[in-house]
Parts: C-alpha cells; sequence; structure tokens
C-alpha cells in the first residue's frame, strides 16, 4: 500500500497540473485525492529519508528496492 500511495504521489507531481483534474481522471472526489496525495508526499519522504540514511551507512548502495 505504502508503494502505491508513494506512486499515486508521484504520478501527481509528475503528470497533473491541478488536483482537480488527476481526481476526474481517477474517478475520485477532490478531497479524497487530497487526502491520497498528501499520504502519499509522506509516505515518500519517509521513503526518500530511508534511501538516505542507508547510504550514509552502507556507501556502496547504488540503489534500494521498495
Amino acid at each position: 500500500m505504502n508503494k502505491q500511495l508513494r506512486e499515486f504521489y508521484l504520478d501527481w507531481v509528475n503528470n497533473y497540473l491541478t488536483v482537480e483534474t488527476m481526481a476526474e481522471h481517477h474517478g475520485l472526489d477532490v478531497s479524497h485525492a487530497r487526502t491520497l496525495i498528501d499520504i502519499g508526499r509522506d509516505a515518500h519522504q519517509q521513503y526518500v529519508d530511508e534511501v538516505a540514511r542507508l547510504r550514509t551507512l552502507y556507501p556502496a548502495i547504488e540503489r534500494v528496492q521498495a
């Protein structure tokens, strides 16, 4: 679920100009889309922070799979 929320957030960041358009394309109401984007943003930030932490501990890591 965490990966899906991160992907939903990144889809919004990379492919949409408005929450309204994304909500329409996904068959969601705007408030639900905003909630999913917010949760996805938090999940993405946690993932980025964890990857950074692991790269500090293990500099040879080039890529971490979720």
